[in-house]
């Protein structure tokens, strides 16, 4: 008798909690220059750990959302 084929099972991607800079710039469509005066500035959520700056998945996207709603509010004045 011959033996079963093995089925793998699926394994689910793990999800990203962050992104370094680089790897933010490109998801904004920012340059990593526009990106590092935002940080330096505070006008962008980011956290340092261990000397790395990371950009918050959720709060990116949140911070996104918000500027889009802002800037609906002053095109509709």
């Amino acid at each position: 008798m011959p033996a079963k084929p093995i089925t793998p099972i699926p394994v689910a991607p793990v999800p990203r909690l962050a992104l370094r800079r680089q790897e933010a710039a490109e998801s904004l469509s920012i340059s990593d220059r526009t990106l590092s005066k935002w940080t330096k500035d505070g006008s962008i959520p980011h956290v340092i750990i261990g000397g790395v700056v990371m950009y918050p998945v959720d709060r990116l996207a949140a911070w996104l959302s918000q500027k889009a709603e802002y800037n609906d509010k002053e095109n509709r004045s």
